[in-house]
């Protein structure tokens, strides 16, 4: 980059519980102070398990220089125009099979996407879907080779 920027960020995490039952999360904060001005990002995300089932959601907004973007000759400036866009995701996990070596779960979530209307014409609406199957594996297994 021709120029120099600047990243400030902040967070703060907390968590209550065990393995059966828990309430989990994180908001964080950043921005970039650059020559053309600050963009600011926000990041919200908890998750509660219940037994065999996890619920999981996540905001985000963040301030983009999606249009104006590139490199301009040290001393050329002009106003760049930023774009804030969003994100909201629902989530849920459930736990199918549980073994000494961890356990299989199946989940899925939605997420919808905030987008300003300076960039609707390009992005629309848009929204995003993921269905999934993931192995946690248990902390401190030990596996011993036998003859």
């Amino acid at each position: 980059m021709p120029y120099d920027a600047t990243r400030v960020t902040a967070s703060a995490s907390y968590f209550r519980g065990d393995e059966h039952r828990s309430m989990a999360w994180t908001a964080a904060f950043g921005q970039n102070r650059e020559v053309f001005g600050k963009l600011e990002a926000y990041l919200f995300e908890a998750a509660r398990r219940a037994g065999k089932q996890s619920f999981y959601t996540r905001v985000e907004s963040v301030e983009k220089d999606i249009l104006d973007a590139g490199f301009h000759p040290i001393g050329v400036a002009h106003t760049h125009r930023q774009s804030r866009v969003g994100a909201l995701t629902l989530g849920y996990l459930r736990d199918i099979a549980s073994r000494p070596l961890g356990t299989f779960e199946i989940g899925g979530d939605v997420t919808g996407y905030r987008v300003p209307g300076n960039l609707s014409e390009s992005y629309g609406s848009p929204w995003s879907f993921h269905v999934f199957v993931r192995y946690h594996g248990r902390a401190g297994l030990r596996i011993d080779h036998v003859h």
